[in-house]
Parts: structure tokens; sequence; C-alpha cells
């Protein structure tokens, strides 16, 4: 179990820098959401995004209930990216919401993460 905790510690540790170097925005795409909503409003200020720490995003992943999107560029997430993250490029978001919203995982809470 202890080896279990330390190895959770140190995939937060690892994390951490690339969330933290953009910060990390939560967006609920669960039932009675909308991920078009999800994407299409940008916030008007970033009191209105909601932040949480990479050691919350992590617990929310492992947990199932969040998925971790790298918004970015493909040639940053194929040189490495956080386990588990699904590439999101804000590039293709602005390009093509509903291309972008199709991409997306239903039901989860959705963080979004660069560096």
């Amino acid at each position: 179990m202890m080896e279990r905790s330390r190895r959770a510690v140190i995939l937060a540790g690892f994390v951490g820098p690339w969330i933290l170097g953009c910060g990390i925005s939560v967006r609920d795409t669960g039932e009675g959401s909308n991920v078009s909503r999800a994407i299409n409003a940008a916030p008007k200020s970033d009191d209105e995004v909601t932040r949480v720490t990479a050691l919350d995003a992590f617990k929310r992943v492992q947990a199932g209930k969040a998925i971790l999107y790298d918004t970015r560029g493909a040639e940053y997430f194929a040189a490495g990216h956080a386990q588990g993250a699904i590439s999101l490029p804000v590039a293709d978001i602005e390009r093509d919401p509903t291309d972008a919203r199709r991409r997306m995982v239903s039901g989860k809470l959705a963080v979004f993460y660069c560096t």
C-alpha cells in the first residue's frame, strides 16, 4: 500500500509542472450538461474558470470521474504528455468546435492542461 501511495505522489509531482504551467480548468460534461457549452462558452475572465490542483486533477482522473485533455499542439503531445491524457489542441478546438465536441468523453469532468 505504501508503494502505491508513493507512486501516486510521484506521478502527481511529475504531472504537476505540466498542469501548473498554464493552470488547469475543469468543465462538467456529465449528464445534464452540454459538451458544446463547455467548448463554446469561453470564460470572460479568469474568475469564471474553475481551477484545481494537480493532485486534485490526478485524484479525479484516477477515480474515473474526469478525463485529462492536453491542449498543446500534436507535436508536443507526441513528445510527452501526462499518462492517460487525450490530445485536444486549442487550435483544433478553434478550427472545428463540433469535431472537438465529438472527441470529448461525455459523462466525465473535462480537465484541460497545457505547458
